[in-house]
């Protein structure tokens, strides 16, 4: 999977959560072809560790080939990697791209933490998102890892730098039951 196709030019981001498996991180990867129209036949990712050697390859469901954007699961052992897609679509153009990602959970004090990713509200179910067009919020979607007991807040800042004041800051709302070691916290944030 080293050779690059340009013929259909594709965006991808990806994301960690944490797996079922006690030593592996969930990836996500999300992707779509640039050209709107292409309709995708197949696609695959290869998660390669930092010596080059594929670790851990997933190939996309048909049906998560229909979703938008669509998307493929991977689970490998945390690391760094150099994230290969490639995928053709029903005219037989292929594209391929590369997206470096730490497969890891991020630390909040006793707490662990997925990747945060963006996307929108549809039917009252969460959706990420590549591209934003008309849509007057995004929302931001972040795993809670690790909650025992008592309250849990979590508040959502915009700013242009990493450690930069926030331009725009809100709480975020926290679902999940209280027994529950995992909790999803969703914010807004204007982008109309």
């Amino acid at each position: 999977m080293s050779q690059v196709y340009r013929d259909l030019p594709l965006r991808a981001a990806a994301y960690a959560s944490r797996d079922e498996s006690a030593d592996k991180v969930k990836v996500v990867v999300l992707f779509e072809p640039v050209d709107a129209a292409a309709l995708l036949k197949s696609a695959v990712v290869g998660l390669f560790d930092e010596k080059g050697k594929l670790s851990v390859q997933a190939t996309a469901e048909p049906d998560n080939l229909t979703r938008t954007p669509p998307m493929i699961a991977a689970v490998p052992k945390p690391g760094t990697y150099r994230i290969r897609l490639a995928a053709t679509d029903a005219n037989g153009r292929a594209g391929t791209g590369d997206v470096g990602l730490k497969t890891e959970l991020t630390a909040a004090d006793t707490l662990k933490l997925s990747s945060l990713v963006l996307g929108v509200a549809e039917e009252g179910k969460f959706a990420g998102r590549l591209q934003f067009y008309t849509e007057p919020t995004a929302v931001a979607y972040v795993e809670i890892y690790g909650v025992t007991k008592g309250a849990l807040s979590a508040d959502l800042e915009l700013a242009d730098t990493e450690n930069g004041p926030a331009s725009v800051r809100g709480a975020m709302r926290i679902t999940g039951e209280a027994a529950d070691d995992r909790h999803i916290a969703l914010g807004g944030i204007p982008i109309g």
